[in-house]
């Protein structure tokens, strides 16, 4: 009953499910060596389950606000400073190339599980 009726626990219950996939998903694109692709599911893995798990709605956000929210809700500060680089990384990746910090794709993608796991 509870699933049905509460918006916010139904999201967290199904968060970590749903965070594998997304993560397997990037996996998986970054195999097939599609970056694009895999920087756009990196993002949609790691707002989604900050999303799911907090009950926001990460994609109306912006970086600092979304760090304003995890600090509120006692996410490790060292955690919320992770998620947005992770954040940061695909969005510079996916618009400006040339500006990535971040050389593997596939050391990003184990930051960006190491943080979920964190959390």
């Amino acid at each position: 009953d509870r699933l049905a009726s509460d918006r916010g626990f139904a999201r967290k219950a199904r968060s970590s499910g749903l965070v594998r996939r997304r993560l397997k998903a990037s996996a998986a694109l970054l195999k097939k060596n599609d970056l694009p692709g895999f920087y756009a599911a990196l993002v949609q893995a790691v707002g989604g389950y900050a999303g799911d798990r907090f009950d926001l709605d990460t994609q109306a956000m912006t970086k600092e606000q979304l760090r304003d929210e995890l600090a509120a809700r006692q996410v490790p500060e060292e955690a919320v400073a992770e998620i947005v680089s992770v954040l940061e990384q695909c969005e510079l990746a996916r618009f400006s190339p040339g500006m990535m910090t971040v050389k593997s794709p596939a050391e990003l993608l184990q930051r960006a599980t190491s943080v979920l796991d964190r959390i």
